[in-house]
């Protein structure tokens, strides 16, 4: 309820009184603050090492991967004149990305996982930023599909990784909590990123010509995915010897 008053009110809908939309707003603050330091481990939005920045990982993967994913089908219909199936493709493809890099990883079981996620998130960072070139109608569209094969590939080496050390670092009673903790900020991330998308929508563009907002969202989500990368040592402890 914190999360969807606080979208409403950002996209600011025509006709609505400034009072509304400032009730909205700190109502939506009011709800949704104490009710994450209740559902969250202690000390993960200030990226807290270990469990902590595991969890915190997990939204800034999925909120700016996801994110940027939501609005490249309506850059490609809008941009480029795509029919919808073809537009929904490179999700396709990007999806055989992430399957193909979390396989990858299975089978390594050794590899450090703070090393993986690095990885993952520079692979998530690199396809968005490539990501913006295709909110350009003289850029060809085909290029979204390879672009998104290595954001999945990103993916599937960063989720894993941290559902792994997740469980690692949760004792056998604490497993329910951390895990539903994960989820709960996987979820919360990518909507509250996906609406920050459509408020730019709002505010700097259209439907019918989303250029200039799909470039904002790209690039501010690429930010996102190398706050990641540079957290990814965080998520091991004193007990793995973190000193790099």
């Amino acid at each position: 309820v914190g999360l969807s008053a606080l979208a409403w009110a950002a996209q600011n809908p025509a006709g609505t009184s400034a009072v509304l939309i400032a009730v909205l707003a700190v109502g939506g603050l009011v709800l949704l603050v104490p009710s994450l330091r209740r559902v969250l481990p202690a000390r993960t939005v200030t990226a807290g090492r270990g469990l902590p920045t595991v969890v915190l990982s997990r939204g800034l993967a999925t909120g700016s991967f996801f994110a940027v994913q939501a609005y490249l089908p309506l850059t490609l219909t809008a941009v480029h004149g795509l029919s919808p199936a073809l537009a929904g493709l490179p999700l396709t493809v990007g999806a055989l990305g992430w399957s193909a890099a979390s396989a990858w990883q299975g089978r390594r079981p050794d590899h450090p996982r703070d090393r993986l996620l690095r990885h993952g998130f520079v692979l998530i960072a690199f396809s968005l930023a490539a990501s913006t070139l295709v909110a350009f109608p003289a850029v060809p569209p085909w290029i979204a599909m390879p672009i998104w094969v290595v954001g999945g590939a990103g993916m599937g080496l960063a989720m894993p990784s941290l559902s792994v050390r997740l469980l690692e670092l949760s004792p056998p009673q604490d497993r329910g909590f951390n895990s539903a903790a994960l989820q709960i900020w996987d979820m919360l991330m990518a909507a509250a990123c996906i609406a920050l998308g459509g408020v730019l929508l709002v505010a700097l563009a259209s439907i019918e010509a989303p250029t200039p907002a799909v470039v904002v969202l790209n690039l501010l989500m690429v930010g996102v995915a190398l706050l990641g990368a540079a957290l990814a040592s965080r998520t091991r402890t004193s007990a793995d010897g973190y000193p790099e």
